[in-house]
């Protein structure tokens, strides 16, 4: 944990070049996060994918007053909307494209969740 906060020390330092900020900002993350996976003692069958869920949970339950969440939706509400309406990170959509039996409604699941969609399932062309 010492080494990330360095690099976030490091990195609101960094005033002139916000591309710099952000790759520091990036290595205090990882430096993080890998302390954090080397730390627990979860199971290689949940993957990177838990480790980093696990991670980031652990970041908001600490996250007391709120900021991360607060950071997250008032700067990035739009892009997140976007992103949570497009089909193409919805894994539904991909189990479908697959050929995944179950999936065929993956359209209306997606306009069930309320969100702005900018594509569809259906009218995907599969290749």
């Amino acid at each position: 944990m010492h080494r990330s906060l360095s690099w976030l020390r490091r990195a609101q330092g960094e005033t002139d070049d916000l591309d710099v900020r952000f790759i520091l900002l990036w290595i205090g993350f990882n430096a993080a996060y890998a302390g954090d996976i080397e730390a627990s003692a979860v199971s290689p069958a949940e993957g990177e994918r838990g480790l980093f869920q696990a991670f980031f949970s652990t970041l908001v339950r600490f996250d007391s007053r709120h900021r991360v969440y607060d950071m997250v939706w008032e700067r990035f509400s739009q892009e997140i909307r976007l992103l949570l309406g497009n089909s193409y990170v919805y894994h539904p959509f991909w189990q479908h494209q697959n050929g995944v039996p179950g999936y065929a409604d993956c359209a209306e699941k997606l306009s069930a969740t309320g969100l702005p969609s900018i594509t569809h399932c259906a009218s995907t062309i599969r290749s």
